[in-house]
This record gives structure tokens, C-alpha cells and sequence, in this order.
């Protein structure tokens, strides 16, 4: 017994008592910064379709360094809010996205203003051919970026779903595990940014987001 009369067990079991609360305020806290973010990339979108539009290369590669530099801050964000146990997850945070608490096929990827990023991504690819030899080393590092952010969703999902673990939104569909499913979107966002530009990451990726050497 410590000097102020209370048992080191009783602390240790009052801490643990708070540790789902503090992973629940972490998964939220961390969903409100990356949504935030991408509120800014979209933002930076459309001043780099601006400057790409005017021809200016400094706006160009400015607006793609910017991008990576939002992009690096969404894939920290994401690993920030997985930074609890997959048991506080399982019994806390995900119960909390789930009916009756909320609606059923609760998703991230179902806001608008995600939904808005992606169609703005679908729209880049159009606008490569012509990209300024200046601008092609911060294209790369934008599109390395949004991979490595793509790589910290698939950690989350991994981390607390495992390998062959349905998410909220595709157990309503198919029973398609959550890593296999996010590792597909990944695939596919990235074909809409070819690395036929210069890019030396991703090689085994075909412009079409298949794998090198598939039909």
C-alpha cells in the first residue's frame, strides 16, 4: 500500500477501466483530423487543376508537394487512431458503429467530402500527359504518398480485423475480408495515377491497378 492508503492493483484497475473510453475518444479524435484533411486535399486539388490548366510548373509542383505533405499527415492520423487493443476495438469502438448505436454499413468512405476527393482523383489522370519533366519528382511523391496513406488504412484494418474480417461496409455486401477489400481500392486509386510519368515506386502495378504479368 503506497503512502496515500491505495493499492497499486486498485490504481492499475482503475486505469484499465478507462483504457476502452480513451480508445473510443482516440478512434473519434483521429477520424475528425483525417477527415479535416481531406477537406484540405480537396482544397489543394483544386488549385493544382488550376495552375495544371494555367501551365505554370511552380503551382503544379507546388500543389503536389502540398498534397504528400496532407497526405503524410492523413496516414500519421490514421495510425494515431489505432493506437489502442484490438480487444477495446472489438468490445468498445466497433459495437459503438453498429446498430442500434448507428446506422448499419457505417463507413468513412460513404461522407461526401470523401466521396468528392475520389471523383477529383478520377479526374487527375486526364491532365498527366502534358506534365512540365520539372513537376514529374513531386507528382511521385504526391502519388507515393497517398499510397503510404492507402499502407496506414490497411494497417488499421489489419490490426483490428485481421486478414479475413469483414468491415462494417462490406459485411453487408459480400462477405470480402476488410484488408482484401481496402488493398483493391488501393489498386485501383493508384491506376488512376500512372506511373508512366517517371515514377520508380510501384512497379509491379500496370496503369490499369492489376499486377504486372496478370491478365
Amino acid at each position: 500500500m503506497g503512502a496515500s492508503g491505495i493499492r497499486r492493483t486498485t490504481v492499475n484497475n482503475a486505469i484499465r477501466g478507462m483504457l476502452p473510453v480513451v480508445g473510443l475518444r482516440r478512434w473519434i479524435r483521429g477520424h475528425q483530423v483525417f477527415l479535416v484533411i481531406i477537406q484540405g486535399l480537396i482544397r489543394e486539388y483544386l488549385c493544382l487543376f488550376r495552375a495544371l490548366g494555367d501551365g505554370h510548373p511552380d503551382g503544379v509542383r507546388d500543389g503536389f508537394d502540398r498534397m504528400a505533405a496532407l497526405l503524410k499527415g492523413s496516414a500519421a492520423a490514421l495510425r494515431f487512431t489505432a493506437d489502442f487493443s484490438a480487444v477495446d476495438y472489438n468490445e468498445v469502438v466497433r459495437p459503438s458503429m453498429m446498430p442500434p448505436v448507428a446506422p448499419a454499413g457505417m463507413s468513412g468512405v460513404l461522407s461526401s467530402d470523401h466521396a468528392q476527393l475520389i471523383k477529383l482523383i478520377s479526374t487527375l489522370k486526364g491532365k498527366l500527359a502534358a506534365l512540365d519533366p520539372d513537376c514529374v519528382s513531386a507528382y511521385c511523391g504526391f502519388r507515393d504518398a497517398l499510397s503510404d496513406t492507402y499502407d496506414a488504412h490497411l494497417f488499421v484494418c489489419e490490426r483490428f480485423t485481421g486478414r479475413e474480417k469483414p468491415s462494417l461496409l462490406t459485411v453487408l455486401t459480400a462477405e470480402t475480408a476488410a484488408v482484401e477489400a481496402l488493398d483493391r481500392f488501393k489498386r485501383n486509386r493508384l491506376g488512376l495515377l500512372p506511373e508512366s510519368v517517371g515514377c520508380e515506386r510501384d512497379r509491379g502495378i500496370r496503369p490499369d491497378g492489376r499486377l504486372r504479368g496478370n491478365s
